[in-house]
């Protein structure tokens, strides 16, 4: 009988804890890296059964750790086809009479074998069950397509080197770029809160003729522009502080402290705040 089940931990820690004898291994990845296939083999028998499918897209997937795998006897083959990218994430254990499959988001790195935030899940049985036979018949279906499915040499993997030696730096460039990119508006989206955040301050202590406590500030938001943000509720409301306060509390702080800088309001006793225009 089948069992499927979502992946609570991190792959690695998985297959840790499962302990398993693992007599073949079938994988059919978008990317590989020398990260990942380091905490792979050090999880198996050497020289086991082994046969990966990956692509080249973007130039990712990284010469030295294809190399690593081929040294420890797995076939392995590039799958390639114009104007598609290749972006499976399946993985396929047999042990035994048992089969675990591991379908999802991780990709053959550190990163997706336990750093990242990733989504998968499990599926174990037997090779006679309806949906891994329907699985592993996809992975055949790919591992046999002689006109897409590439075999992956030391020689092939030479040329490959030279190709992706040239990508990188040039590709690195364009990470950071990106990288700082999304920062940017990361900054630009906190900014708008808190302008946004001003303004309601503001309104509020216009309508409690120019002064408020902070208690009823927190309640005024609470009651009336809570839901508004486009952040959820759940993340308002989450613990930040060694006080074990909600977010929200201390984001109108911050923000009343900006609005004071600003000669905009003052705070003449604790937990008071007068309006000043």
């Amino acid at each position: 009988m089948v069992k499927v089940d979502f992946l609570k931990i991190p792959i690695l820690d998985l297959l840790q804890r499962l302990d398993l004898k693992i007599n073949s291994i079938k994988i059919a990845v978008a990317y590989i890296k020398c990260s990942g296939v380091n905490l792979l083999l050090n999880l198996i028998p050497p020289k086991i059964e082994g046969k990966i499918i990956t692509g080249l897209d973007f130039n990712i997937t990284e010469p030295n750790a294809l190399e690593a795998l081929i040294d420890h006897g797995f076939e392995i083959r590039i799958f390639s086809r114009k104007n598609v990218e290749f972006h499976p994430k399946l993985y396929i254990f047999e042990a035994d009479e048992k089969m675990i499959i591991i379908m999802g988001s991780s990709n053959l790195s550190k990163g997706g074998f336990q750093n990242n935030i990733e989504a998968n899940i499990m599926i174990t049985g037997k090779k006679n069950d309806s949906l891994i036979k329907d699985i592993l018949s996809y992975f055949n279906t790919l591992w046999l397509d002689k006109n897409h499915c590439i075999p992956m040499t030391k020689d092939t993997i030479e040329y490959y080197k030279e190709i992706w030696r040239r990508h990188q730096s040039e590709a690195q460039k364009i990470r950071f770029k990106l990288k700082d990119s999304i920062f940017e508006l990361f900054d630009k989206i906190k900014k708008l809160e808190r302008i946004k955040l001003s303004e309601i301050i503001l309104e509020f202590l216009r309508l409690k003729e120019g002064k408020a406590k902070l208690n009823e500030i927190y309640a005024y938001f609470e009651e009336e522009f809570l839901d508004k943000f486009p952040v959820s509720k759940k993340e308002w409301y989450k613990d930040i502080t060694k006080w074990k306060e909600p977010r929200y509390k201390h984001h109108i702080r911050a923000c009343l402290q900006h609005l004071k800088r600003k000669g905009l309001v003052t705070n003449p006793r604790r937990g008071l705040w007068v309006l000043e225009i």
